[in-house]
């Protein structure tokens, strides 16, 4: 009856997870570049077993079970067009990304393309982060420039403004992932030549499928509700069995 509680329980905590991940993906659904995650489940036996299992010695009170993982989708979203010469989309390679410079000089990944151009004339991201060339930061004296599926940047009269450099990767599911779009990489990230082209005046929307995720919504809802009831069953039976046997 023990265990029954137990798995009940991890149950419940599993369709927490479930439910933080599925949110996330539908609060981000109009942001830009935005991937969405999904989960795959742990090996559920494995966690309850280090629960009940006195041997382990696990911190039951302090102890949150791994009994669910999450995963991202780097699948392409749709490109909308803006008409914007700073807005910039990636196309045919969903495992390539815009590299910028934040603010302590550390290079970061994004494939957020929603670009704009600061007083210093510099093409930077919406945190004001600097967009990085092959040659260094991208400086955009000219108003009028036009940027090749190839990354590369010229004026109306055919003068070089540098290229955008792109940042592709074997395994992207090594990368860190930062908050507001940005990914960092780690010591396993391996890196690739750039195998798609560079749209200009296109953003790529976020791949979320909102009827796809309000149909999980509603799936992990049932499936919390069940584990609770089936946690509350077994609960009562606990007490009956602890009140009327110990009588008996």
């Amino acid at each position: 009856m023990i265990r029954g509680i137990y798995t009940s329980g991890l149950g419940m905590i599993r369709e927490t997870k479930r439910l933080d991940v599925v949110s996330n993906n539908l609060a981000n659904a109009s942001t830009t570049g935005f991937k969405t995650e999904g989960t795959v489940q742990g090996n559920f036996k494995k966690q309850l077993d280090d629960i009940v299992v006195a041997g382990n010695k696990i911190d039951v009170a302090n102890y949150t079970p791994d009994i669910v993982r999450s995963y991202t989708n780097y699948t392409q979203g749709s490109l909308r067009s803006t008409g914007n010469l700073t807005d910039l989309a990636i196309s045919n390679d969903n495992y390539a990304f815009f590299t910028v410079e934040d603010k302590d000089g550390n290079e970061l990944y994004t494939r957020d393309g929603n670009f704009t151009i600061d007083k210093d004339r510099f093409l930077v991201t919406t945190d004001g982060y600097r967009v990085l060339g092959e040659e260094g930061y991208i400086n955009l004296a000219d108003d009028n420039f036009a940027v090749g599926i190839d990354g590369k940047i010229f004026n109306d009269t055919g003068v070089s403004l540098g290229q955008v450099k792109m940042t592709s990767f074997t395994n992207p599911e090594t990368l860190d992932k930062l908050g507001n779009n940005f990914l960092a990489a780690t010591e396993t990230s391996e890196k690739r030549p750039f195998e798609g082209e560079i749209e200009q005046g296109y953003l790529e929307m976020s791949n979320v499928n909102t009827v796809t995720e309000m149909v999980n919504m509603i799936n992990i809802s049932r499936a919390y509700e069940a584990n609770q009831k089936v946690l509350q069953v077994q609960d009562e039976m606990l007490g009956k069995a602890t009140t009327e046997v110990g009588r008996i």
